[in-house]
């Protein structure tokens, strides 16, 4: 699996986004924001990503241009 560290972590693969929640619990983040534009948000991708989360109550700021 690629995984890139500089500033922040990158992973890369197929299911990736099953490993957010490990993530958020091993850096201890409980109300993460995610920051989108409204097309990904139109497409569902930010939807996918909220529901792989699993956080009672993120951040979302999705006006990105």
């Amino acid at each position: 699996m690629p995984v890139m560290h500089y500033l922040t972590t990158g992973i890369f693969d197929h299911g990736a986004i099953q490993k957010l929640p490990g993530v958020l619990q091993k850096f201890g983040i409980s109300r993460p924001l995610f920051v989108t534009d409204a097309g990904l948000k139109a497409a569902g991708v930010l939807g996918k990503v909220l529901e792989a989360a699993k956080v009672a109550d993120p951040l979302v700021f999705a006006e990105t241009q």
